[in-house]
């Protein structure tokens, strides 16, 4: 499964799931499943503009997955879009003869709380997950930047294991630190072995 498919499932999850504790909260439950069948159908009509929200909002692009404020303010501005949507179609188009402004005001809150917990979840899944492997010929500014660029977005599904010196003698000091996990091999080294050894994925000849 994809995981932009796993994301929006995910999503759909979290707003059927605060649709459903909210009248948890609000309903006695004897006439739950009542309550629920008068609500499921216009709330379903507001989740697909929710998703749609997100979709715009590129929340289901894997390079954003990332549990940092950019996602966060991506995250809030994109439900906060989805909300007012939710008002003007309760309020302007009352189609199915409810208004539910305390319903409505529950649902956010939970969802807030729901959808965040899940994204956060979701996003740090991706990032640990099982990366491909990069090694990198040649040592040089482009290299280390590459490798920075990497570490810095684990969402990518991408980990530089080593910089491969190209030349006996070493042409590039690095005045940054290079990303924890990240060797520098030396030309003496036998690349074929070590891509065998450490299960390297991908070479990338640097310029």
């Amino acid at each position: 499964m994809s995981k932009k498919l796993t994301l929006l499932l995910s999503d759909v999850v979290a707003l059927y799931g605060a649709l459903a504790l909210v009248i948890a909260v609000r309903y006695s439950p004897s006439t739950w499943h009542a309550q629920w069948q008068i609500h499921l159908i216009p709330f379903t009509v507001l989740f697909a503009a929710w998703v749609f929200s997100f979709y715009i909002a590129n929340l289901y692009e894997p390079r954003i997955l990332r549990n940092n404020s950019a996602f966060l303010n991506r995250f809030l501005q994109a439900s906060g879009v989805a909300a007012l949507l939710s008002l003007l179609f309760f309020y302007f188009i009352p189609l199915f003869g409810i208004a539910p402004k305390v319903n409505l005001f529950l649902f956010l809150a939970f969802f807030g709380m729901l959808g965040l917990a899940q994204r956060a979840l979701a996003n740090r899944l991706f990032a640990n997950g099982a990366k491909r492997r990069v090694l990198v010929l040649g040592v040089n500014a482009e290299s280390t930047e590459l490798a920075q660029a990497i570490s810095d977005n684990p969402q990518l599904g991408f980990r530089v294991r080593a910089l491969a010196e190209t030349t006996p003698i070493a042409t590039y000091a690095s005045k940054e630190p290079l990303p924890p996990g990240v060797d520098i091999i030396e030309h003496s080294v036998n690349l074929v072995n070590f891509v065998q050894e450490k299960n390297i994925d991908i070479v990338v000849v640097s310029p």
